[in-house]
């Protein structure tokens, strides 16, 4: 049962109706049901007051101190069920009883809160969140064009079988229909790639066979990374960029990295707690790495694949890779300064992205 509405919810009705609004205009504006937005303008027309009589309605099972109650234990843990609300405060007991259904509209009434699937998006440690922080900061004025001198790399892997939700044409009755089913593979096959992106184009994009350690790593940046370096930024003026993987700073990667003076933004000075760091890239922070919403856009983009195999399935991601939209990677790298700013806003927590 919705809440009544309020004496300001009346007079915004009638100064929505009164300016030409529709009732379901009104009501969408104001989240009631477009009947209880008729039933008021008929009221006021009918007797010229709207004002509801002091008592009437269905007196409420909670009492307003109960109420606070569990609007304060929601704020203290938004994870608690309305169930556990539900036992904590014996609320299932006898005369007593309230549902669970009462105990969500309270906490909507009381904190404004309802309940959502909670996102999920990686642990961030209090250091790790004041180094996204401080990092983002440091980025704060970089411009579109400087984000787009940036070479994106990370590795990803790609089931035989897309594994994403999908939407499918159906029944009331056919939930269950063979033709209608998703089919699922508990311990589906798979490859891993390693991939190099720009704003411009995509660069080499390579199979990983076997487990990568650091050698493999390195070997991938003499033979995938500085070739794509070198192919999309001829004037020597990218900026490569990892994430903080243990395998991409291995002292052996990194020393090929300084050899062949490969700019990178963890060659930038950095201070932290008043001690010299070599600055790298923040960890847990894909959100501040566009190339990790490319992986899913490639996965999203060959959800109809059939391989037969390992080497069938890489053909189909590196087709797909090829052919990707260059306006989709400039957007891409051009939403860099939205995600620093969004970082910040967040005080370094996780954003959208």
């Amino acid at each position: 049962m919705a809440p009544h509405l309020t004496q300001i919810e009346i007079g915004k009705i009638i100064g929505y109706s009164d300016a030409g609004w529709s009732n379901r205009k009104i009501g969408s504006k104001l989240k009631r049901n477009h009947k209880t937005i008729s039933a008021v303008l008929k009221k006021q027309k009918e007797t010229g007051k709207v004002i509801r009589k002091s008592g009437s309605g269905r007196p409420k099972k909670l009492s307003p101190q109960t109420a606070r109650a569990l609007g304060r234990a929601v704020n203290a843990d938004r994870f608690i069920t309305a169930t556990a609300l539900q036992t904590q405060f014996r609320l299932n007991e006898g005369e007593n009883h309230v549902s669970t259904r009462t105990i969500r509209r309270t906490i909507t009434d009381i904190r404004g809160y309802n309940s959502y699937w909670a996102v999920k998006k990686p642990y961030i440690s209090e250091r790790n969140r004041q180094k996204r922080l401080l990092w983002c900061q440091d980025k704060i004025n970089w411009t579109a064009e400087q984000w787009r001198k940036v070479l994106w790399t990370d590795e990803s892997p790609f089931c035989l079988r897309y594994s994403g939700r999908l939407r499918v044409w159906r029944l009331h009755n056919e939930r269950y229909s063979p033709q209608c089913l998703q089919g699922t593979v508990k311990h589906d096959k798979k490859i891993m790639v390693w991939g190099a992106f720009a704003a411009h184009g995509v660069g080499h994009l390579h199979r990983i066979e076997g487990t990568m350690d650091r050698h493999v790593y390195r070997q991938i940046l003499i033979h995938h990374m500085k070739p794509s370096l070198q192919s999309l930024f001829p004037q020597n003026d990218g900026i490569f960029q990892q994430d903080n993987d243990p395998k991409h700073t291995a002292k052996s990667v990194l020393y090929y990295l300084n050899n062949n003076q490969i700019p990178r933004f963890n060659l930038i000075p950095f201070r932290f707690n008043n001690k010299d760091d070599s600055f790298r890239w923040p960890a847990q922070s894909p959100d501040l790495n566009p190339i990790e919403n490319l992986w899913s856009i490639l996965d999203r983009q060959i959800t109809s694949r059939r391989p037969n195999n390992e080497a069938d399935l890489y053909d189909i991601v590196l087709n797909a890779w090829q052919n990707l939209d260059p306006i989709q990677l400039t957007k891409l790298s051009d939403s860099m300064p939205s995600r620093i700013t969004a970082v910040i806003a967040n005080n370094g927590y996780p954003t959208k992205y």
